[in-house]
């Protein structure tokens, strides 16, 4: 991880960082224990929850342990990996990101940032940890290219599995990509449908395979 992005001499106290989820968290934890020299495994002041969904449960208990002091001083941190955080508990969250106790951060890891509240995303600092390169470009541009079979063929592992965070994390590099290649109006009906199909999967228990499948279908092909 870039030492641009995450400073341990001047480290932000809450973090969002957009990517890939197994990528971002790899570096994080990498950056803790090489660069900030602090321990991740066996340590009461590193606290690590990966969940589908982060709920106001989740953001309770979160609130009470980090309104705890550090055993022994120095940091203590939180890692949240997760794909939704649900709008009741992000407005529990405000006060935390806003003013954590001392020696408190948060690295927040999202397949984006665009569902959180804007009062929310003030208080954080956030970073796109894209780490999608050529290749998924090409796969993104196939898909825009091919015929409804073709398409499902490219995404078979992804429905195959049920993966809900990859279905999210295509969408969010298949818009990006739409970005890049233009901005005429007959792409709006596109980014549209991405956004509706981005919200279905950010419900509870959706259809990966029919939302993925609508999609394909929905989606004009693009030369």
């Amino acid at each position: 991880m870039s030492k641009q992005i995450l400073n341990s001499n001047n480290l932000h106290h809450a973090y969002c960082l957009t990517g890939e989820r197994t990528a971002v968290c790899q570096d994080v934890f990498r950056f803790l224990e090489e660069e900030l020299k602090f321990p991740t495994h066996g340590n009461p002041n590193f606290w690590y929850e990966e969940s589908d969904t982060f709920g106001i449960e989740e953001s309770r208990r979160l609130k009470d342990m980090q309104s705890r002091t550090a055993a022994g001083g120095g940091y203590k941190l939180f890692v949240i990996a997760t794909n939704v955080v649900t709008r009741e508990a992000q407005n529990a969250l405000l006060k935390v990101f806003e003013e954590p106790t001392a020696g408190t951060h948060f690295f927040l890891i999202l397949p984006s940032a665009a569902t959180l509240l804007p009062t929310l995303r003030s208080r954080l600092h956030i970073v796109d940890m894209n780490t999608y390169g050529e290749g998924e470009d090409g796969v993104a541009k196939q898909f825009l290219a091919a015929s409804f079979p073709e398409r499902v063929a490219l995404l078979k592992d992804i429905i195959e599995e049920k993966d809900k965070f990859r279905a999210l994390t295509f969408l969010n590099h298949l818009e990006e990509v739409i970005h890049k290649q233009t901005k005429e109006r007959a792409f709006e009906e596109v980014l549209t449908e991405i956004e509706k199909c981005r919200r279905y999967l950010d419900s509870r228990s959706p259809s990966v395979k029919m939302i993925l499948e609508h999609l394909a279908l929905a989606i004009n092909r693009q030369p």
